[in-house]
């Protein structure tokens, strides 16, 4: 997937074409993770970021999470 934009892109714009590319309605909670190493993920919880910003480069990884419709996600926050 590639985000072209004139402005710098946001983290919020990752989310909206991640749903239109995979389909999940807007009503849905979402969470985006960059994902390093084979198991190491980090929470992208600032979706006014810009790509920049968050640390993120061409070629990188990155997980969307749909909330459980219990209301608990698949992945849980370390706290």
């Amino acid at each position: 997937m590639t985000i072209c934009s004139t402005t710098k892109p946001l983290v919020d714009d990752i989310e909206k074409e991640m749903r239109r590319v995979f389909n999940i309605n807007d009503d849905l909670e979402v969470r985006l993770w960059n994902k390093y190493l084979s198991n190491t993920y980090e929470h992208l919880n600032k979706p006014e970021n810009t790509v920049q910003d968050a640390g993120l480069y061409q070629g990188q990884v990155i997980v969307i999470e749909k909330k459980n419709e219990d209301g608990t996600w698949p992945r849980q926050t370390k706290v």
